[in-house]
């Protein structure tokens, strides 16, 4: 059971701990311009209907997946994330990363939530220091190949806020710090007694609340 005392993190990944987005910048990494683009005009139906709001963001990001990854060995898609992992380092947001490194170092458990695949989220956190992913996953068959669908729903808005009270439990005394720069993030700074926006120009100034309370 957790103490009444315990006290947690949860950070957003992109356009949070890192400027930009990482998804499509994996996807060119591992597979190449001119596939990506193939896969994008492949998958244009979904992604418009995404963008007009009938289709959930979440299965067109599926498609578009499917469009690139199923088939190939999940072992080498985790192979990507190893080596792509190291390219993130270019691309963190130096303010947050200082916010999160506050929080390993006074004791509070640290975790990513991110919409992200775990592919590559999670070698990047285990590098510094944080155990704890809660991120995409994607499915396999019974040859370990990419199935192109997810294992769980997109770790997005309600799916976010789903997973930290899973992995909380009834803990009601905990205290949550959370960090979170879009609208995917709104169920995840709710369940927070400490929401810090971040803004889209990642400045520690644009914190909605500048100053964590210890």
């Amino acid at each position: 059971m957790n103490q009444p005392d315990a006290r947690y993190a949860f950070f957003d990944f992109d356009g949070t701990l890192t400027r930009h987005d990482s998804f499509m910048r994996f996807c060119v990494f591992c597979t190449g311009r001119r596939r990506v683009g193939m896969a994008l005009i492949r998958c244009l139906p979904w992604l418009i209907g995404w963008q007009v709001g009938i289709i959930p963001g979440g299965k067109a990001k599926e498609r578009l997946i499917a469009a690139l990854f199923k088939g190939k060995s999940h072992e080498w898609l985790r192979e990507q994330g190893e080596r792509f992992a190291y390219e993130i380092e270019k691309d963190l947001n130096g303010p947050v990363m200082e916010r999160m490194k506050g929080h390993i170092s006074r004791g509070d458990r640290v975790a990513i939530v991110s919409a992200s695949l775990r592919d590559w989220i999670e070698p990047w956190a285990r590098r510094h220091g944080i155990n704890c992913v809660l991120a995409t996953e994607l499915a396999d068959d019974s040859d370990g190949l990419l199935t192109g669908k997810f294992l769980k729903p997109n770790c997005l808005g309600p799916e976010k806020a789903r997973r930290i009270r899973e992995l909380i439990g009834d803990d009601r005394e905990a205290l949550i710090w959370a960090y979170g720069n879009s609208a995917g993030d709104n169920e995840m700074l709710a369940l927070a007694t400490h929401p810090c926006r971040v803004d889209s120009s990642g400045k520690t100034d644009d914190f909605r609340r500048s100053e964590l309370d210890i």
